[in-house]
């Protein structure tokens, strides 16, 4: 079957690959829909639109036996209607997208799809605020669809880089001190977001769900303190905490959002910890009793979260991207240069002289985390992003001062071995630009310098120049092809997470044990 999902961010992104393992075809509605196709091979047809323009949807839904809206419900940090910026048909007085998802439905009426189902929030379930009394005009809405319509009421979500608890993550990460909204002692029941794309996936599908409001959340119960805890253990860091009250926290995010005022992700995000956020104990959770899915352990979540956390992006107009490469020139080198790189791979811990890493003698490979020290910042973390024969490339992930690329070359030039860093770095904010200029650099605190001596050390000769540098600010058809490599490195990131096999490879499958069981 096809389904329509809409909606961007990770839980989009996983439902469609939940559906897509199940042998469905999809169409994704969205602005970036378009971009964010490619990260699938086949079976995903892009419909670039916003719900807020209603001539853009327009047949969105022919031919399509099930609707999916997962995105009714908008970040805390969302801009209201009228703002420079704001989504399209967003209530100014709520983040929840009411009159899109009502346009959606129209959408799915006119097309004579055969279910509706919409994502709602365990938060908003009851609640005496403007978004509670959204959300329930948006479920009402949901439940007058023509078809039948599923609702799924989903507890607090996580995902790698969105939502509250990768903002906790991000900050035990990097900074030295974690605020806590009224000290951590709020109780949650965190959801894995690609636990809730399969619940999405099946909710759109099995009979089980038809005509009913389910609600879903994590298999256990933590306080936020606990899952900061938690986060700091895998870590290996123990940043101070700061209580913060909530009632602050709240009317801080919610008066940012109703001025327009530009709030960080990672603060705005902490506002939607202000609360307990767990099932009644009188409310069954469908996530396995109804919808089939087996939910992910909290432990095993966070460590996918700490290990998928998205790169920083090398994209931000106005600051520019500075390119420092330090590189050395080896006569007698008894290590060839893929001999040099596999040395390297093995001992990065050493040469690089990380905080984090691997162990001794396990070899970098792609995913590979790795963090260093950074002067007036904290830990930076890279993530090895690429192996080729004659070079290592590695991105800084979310929460870093510095959006870089940082590409380690072993090269053979007129019968020397040249050892390369080649740092692409750009600020992620005018602040961090400064400290870019002062520190000397992406990981300010490690020396550059002394990784390509060790470098030419290991390769067993000597460098007659010794470690020649430099410096300079590329202009804007080099940042162009940089901004370019980044983004090919994290689509093939993101790639590597899609369905191994497509819709068409699933149906065929299924037509042929069809046709056996028949014989």
């Amino acid at each position: 079957m096809r389904v329509l999902v809409a909606g961007d961010g990770a839980v989009a992104r996983s439902t469609v690959t939940a559906l897509l393992e199940a042998g469905h075809a999809v169409r994704l509605l969205s602005p970036q829909a378009t971009e964010t196709a490619r990260l699938w091979p086949r079976g995903v047809e892009p419909w670039p639109a916003d719900l807020g323009r209603t001539r853009a949807l327009e047949g969105v839904a022919d031919g399509c036996e099930a609707v999916l809206q997962t995105g009714a419900v908008r970040e805390p940090w969302s801009r209201p209607l009228g703002h420079p910026g704001a989504p399209l048909g967003v209530l100014a007085e709520t983040r929840i997208d009411v009159r899109g998802t009502g346009r959606l439905i129209a959408a799915a009426e006119r097309a004579r799809a055969e279910r509706f189902v919409l994502l709602s929030s365990l938060r908003h379930e009851g609640s005496a605020s403007a978004d509670g009394h959204a959300m329930r005009k948006a479920e009402a809405a949901a439940r007058a669809f023509r078809g039948v319509s599923v609702v799924l009421r989903a507890g607090l979500v996580y995902a790698p880089g969105e939502g509250s608890i990768a903002a906790l993550a991000r900050m035990v990460r990097t900074l030295p001190a974690v605020p806590l909204v009224d000290g951590g002692r709020r109780v949650v029941q965190p959801l894995w977001h690609e636990d809730l794309g399969r619940a999405l996936a099946r909710a759109a599908t099995v009979p089980e769900a038809a005509g009913r409001v389910l609600h879903v959340a994590g298999p256990e119960t933590a306080t936020v303190a606990d899952v900061v805890d938690r986060l700091c253990a895998l870590v290996g860091r123990r940043p101070a905490r700061v209580p913060v009250p909530g009632v602050l926290a709240t009317l801080g995010a919610e008066a940012a959002v109703i001025l327009g005022v530009p709030l960080p992700a990672t603060v705005a995000a902490l506002a939607e910890l202000d609360g307990d956020d767990v099932l009644p104990a009188s409310v069954a959770n469908a996530l396995a009793s109804v919808l089939d899915v087996t939910p992910t352990p909290l432990a095993a979540g966070l460590r996918k979260l700490l290990a998928e956390a998205p790169e920083q992006t090398l994209a931000r107009p106005g600051l520019a991207i500075v390119r420092r490469r330090f590189w050395a020139d080896i006569e007698g080198a008894v290590r060839e240069p893929r001999a040099l790189r596999d040395h390297f791979r093995g001992h990065a811990r050493d040469i690089l002289r990380l905080e984090d890493g691997p162990p001794p003698e396990r070899m970098l490979k792609k995913g590979t985390l790795i963090a260093a020290r950074v002067a007036l910042r904290g830990l930076v973390t890279l993530r090895i992003a690429d192996v080729g024969p004659d070079a290592v490339t590695a991105v800084a992930v979310d929460g870093d001062p510095v959006a870089a690329i940082v590409t380690f070359r072993f090269l053979a030039i007129d019968r020397k071995v040249r050892v390369e860093i080649e740092v692409d770095a750009q600020a992620t904010s005018p602040a961090d630009g400064v400290l870019l200029g002062i520190v000397g650099g992406v990981l300010g605190d490690l020396d550059w310098r002394g990784v390509v001596e060790r470098l030419v050390a290991a390769s067993g000769g000597r460098a007659p120049s010794g470690v020649e540098q430099d410096s300079r600010t590329l202009d804007e058809d080099e940042a162009a092809r940089v901004r370019e490599r980044a983004e090919r490195l994290r689509v093939s990131r993101l790639r590597s997470h899609a369905p191994a096999r497509t819709a068409r490879a699933h149906a065929s499958r299924a037509a042929r044990a069809s046709r056996q069981e028949t014989a």
